[in-house]
């Protein structure tokens, strides 16, 4: 037996998985309790990928190994929290990250 059923199968899921929430809201306006939770997509989204990230260099260097990503992660939540925009949160949090993560010269 081959796997190509279920790569077969796994490939139609996630069309569908993406197709059926636009077929769904094309036909009118979005339900209220969906522009509500809407606003709330992009920092949770931001907040799992720096958890991850803080998580990972946890795991992988110890606990004193993830500085870099948990000083990149506040500094994205403080940006944020002072000028409210989602863009300059994320990129002062890849600034903060990327300095302290590069070594000159390598």
């Amino acid at each position: 037996m081959t796997a190509w059923p279920a790569v077969l199968a796994a490939g139609a899921l996630s069309v569908a998985l993406r197709l059926l929430p636009l077929i769904l809201l094309s036909t009118g306006p979005p339900p209220a309790w969906l522009r509500r939770v809407g606003a709330l997509i992009a920092p949770v989204v931001f907040a799992s990928l720096a958890s991850a990230a803080v998580a990972a260099a946890m795991v992988s260097r110890g606990v004193g190994g993830a500085a870099p990503e948990a000083l990149a992660a506040a500094t994205a939540l403080a940006i944020g929290r002072i000028s409210g925009r989602r863009w300059l949160s994320v990129s002062a949090g890849l600034v903060v990250l990327v300095g302290l993560t590069v070594t000159p010269g390598a």
